[in-house]
């Protein structure tokens, strides 16, 4: 089938399509689970949902794309099947045409968002295809490639080059022209391009019957069409706008096609979309579109926080922190140390509702944090967040009223219909996976004390074993919505829960009894004496005499070496729940004590800046018992900057110091 005809020929999918539907995924799912065996039928579905409510051209076009689109749907996330659809048709097309040219072969150029150059590329074997990239490398194809002829691609006509290189490589293969120029949701850092400059390598490359594509969010399209029909009316021009399904969310995205020109078109490119916005500075008044809402009520034994005491409204639960059964240290502990070992805490239970809210990530070199604006882009201040520290604020400017305003900039924008909360209160906190542990997850007692269908904000780097968590608490693939770094995320009401301080409580630590509940362990053989292992540790926090540790709990005490990330969930949880006594450096490694019982007793060691509550109060919750070791940091005196509470320096540990704790800790 014709790309052009495609794009138009592309519909819902009624009761008569079913039959040759379910054809196509049963197969699918046979090459899924010959890729992997642990996909199940239900969460294959899941995941190919969106590829099931549309027909895609002809009965047996919307065979081929039902089997190839779900199947790569569950091993890469936010596919856009319609996009994909279209490209790989413009290239298979031109692979029929390759093979019938005598004066030469025709290539394709493709430029942007790299996941979607192998589904181009499928099929179109005997065409060179070559994406475009800032220098040369090695091609690295799917996981889901090649499994079965109903996915091959030819990873040898495949390249990865710079501009200077194209024109050397197009020689060197025999091709004549260059038959597709397919730019593909383009990067949002390149900021806005011109066509005939960013592609003046393939002028006297480019014929009548070339066929550019321009793909992205509908806006971005749109100018470049308008560019193109004011400076360009004779090109030949298909456009279609359409919406992107992505389980819970949907993107207003389109499609331009032209031809007819011989030479690439001085048209601009503006990556992305952008939205303009007013910074308020003051803290959040509330009115019919922001909402203080109050969670745990039912749940948490604690201090409710009226209107008359604030705008924000909740409950202040409190947290105990254990004192532990040993205390040593090599250096002396600051005041504040001292008073974290053993000091309660509080955590505020509240969040705040926006109604048609926009989450907006934000990052720089110094800082990471989400944004929250209101529909019409006012960003709020409040709820832990800092609008004015953030790029989008300084690169703003004043009006005559002094408001500042800004643009807000995003690859794409992704609405979801109902409500909506992020797991994360900044972008980057999941990969720390203490954080994760402590301030993350539990935020699915949330959803659940608000008793609402709401869909769950991810970004989209999370690991294996925090998903299988999350799809244990029963919010898998159907009810999350997986977010790129540059991405903003527009929710009918969007949820904003205020941040919880590094610390467990018994309501934030309850997920962990229902995941632990959920998982046989009767059959898994551990350690009762565990040293968590620092081997992977290359960042910062490195006990620097890990080895002398490891060789005196090894040797002397009989302990053994576990790796908590290399350990399946079920492993996880029986090594934490059957331990006797757990020695590791404070940290995720020693936070799986969220599947300890009173039987097990820990000793953390770290230097004498970085003291946290954390362990302690899981200690309170579980009633298991709780050692501190503390050695000496290497940081300057003079860093004050590097104390309590961000101290993360290096440090070694007295040896000897740890034995007696060891001593102490076994002891009848």
């Amino acid at each position: 089938m014709d790309a052009r005809t495609l794009l138009y020929r592309c519909r819902s999918a009624d009761e008569e399509d079913l039959p040759r539907k379910k054809i196509a995924l049963r197969t699918a799912h046979a090459i899924a689970q010959a890729i992997d065996p642990s996909i199940t039928a239900s969460a294959f579905m899941d995941r190919a949902a969106n590829v099931v409510k549309r027909v895609y051209g002809g009965s047996a076009q919307d065979s081929y794309i039902t089997t190839t689109m779900s199947l790569v749907s569950n091993f890469s996330e936010n596919i856009d099947v319609y996009l994909a659809a279209v490209i790989n048709a413009l290239v298979v097309q031109l692979n029929f045409q390759t093979r019938i040219f005598l004066d030469g072969n025709q290539f394709a150029l493709f430029d942007g968002q790299d996941e979607y150059f192998a589904l181009a590329m499928l099929h179109g074997n005997v065409t060179m295809g070559i994406h475009l990239t800032p220098e040369a490398r090695q091609v690295t194809l799917p996981r889901w490639a090649n499994i079965s002829p109903a996915l091959e691609i030819n990873a040898d006509r495949m390249h990865h080059l710079p501009p200077d290189l194209v024109p050397i490589y197009q020689k060197a293969n025999g091709c004549r022209s260059v038959g597709t120029v397919l730019v593909v949701n383009p990067s949002v850092d390149s900021g806005e391009f011109s066509l005939a400059e960013r592609y003046s390598f393939l002028q006297g490359s480019v014929t009548q019957d070339t066929t550019f594509c321009v793909a992205g969010p509908a806006e971005m399209v749109f100018h470049a069409a308008a560019d193109l029909q004011r400076m360009h009316p004779q090109a030949q021009l298909n456009l279609k706008a359409y919406r992107a399904l992505f389980g819970r969310a949907e993107e207003y995205r389109a499609i331009m096609l032209f031809s007819g020109l011989d030479a690439v078109p001085e048209i601009v490119v503006r990556p992305g979309l952008s939205r303009p916005c007013e910074f308020d500075l003051k803290l959040v008044d509330l009115d019919e579109n922001l909402t203080s809402v109050s969670y745990g009520n039912d749940t948490i034994a604690g201090r409710r926080n009226s209107e008359a005491d604030g705008p924000a409204r909740g409950v202040w639960e409190k947290a105990a922190v254990k004192a532990p059964f040993h205390l040593s240290s090599s250096a002396p502990l600051p005041a504040e140390a001292r008073e974290r070992i053993s000091s309660e805490f509080e955590i505020f239970h509240s969040s705040l509702a926006i109604r048609d809210g926009i989450l907006i990530p934000s990052q720089d070199a110094h800082h990471c944090t989400f944004l929250y604006a209101t529909g019409e882009g006012r960003v709020l201040n409040d709820y832990g967040s800092d609008p004015s520290v953030t790029p989008i604020y300084t690169e703003g400017w004043l009006d005559e009223q002094g408001v500042r305003h800004g643009i807000l900039h995003g690859r794409t924008l992704k609405r979801v219909r109902g409500p909506a909360m992020p797991l994360m209160f900044t972008p980057l906190l999941h990969k720390w996976h203490s954080h994760f542990m402590i301030q993350c997850l539990p935020r699915i007692r949330i959803v659940r004390d608000l008793g609402l269908d709401m869909t769950i904000l991810l970004p989209d780097d999370m690991r294996k074993k925090q998903l299988e968590m999350l799809e244990r608490l029963g919010f898998g693939p159907s009810k999350i919505v997986m977010m790129a770094p540059d991405e903003l995320v527009q929710a009918d009401m969007l949820y904003y829960p205020w941040p919880w301080r590094l610390g467990f409580t018994t309501y934030t630590s309850k997920v962990y009894d229902e995941i632990a509940a959920g998982i046989e362990t009767s059959h898994i053989i551990s350690p009762k004496r565990i040293l968590i292992s620092r081997e992977s540790r290359k960042s910062w926090r490195n006990l620097i005499n890990y080895d002398s540790v490891r060789h005196m709990l090894v040797e002397d005490f009989g302990f053994e070496v576990i790796s908590p990330e290399k350990l399946s969930l079920s492993e996880e949880i029986a090594a934490y729940a059957n331990a006797e006594v757990v020695v590791g450096a404070e940290g995720a490694g020693l936070y799986g004590a969220v599947f300890s019982g009173p039987k097990t007793k820990y000793i953390t060691v770290c230097d004498e800046d970085y003291v946290m509550p954390i362990l302690g109060s899981l200690a309170a919750i579980r009633g298991f018992d709780i050692g501190y070791v503390f050695g000496e940091s290497f940081r300057s005196d003079r860093d004050v900057e590097r104390r309590l509470p961000f101290g993360h320096a290096d440090f070694i540990i007295d040896v000897d110091r740890l034995s007696q704790a060891v001593r102490h800790a076994i002891s009848p």
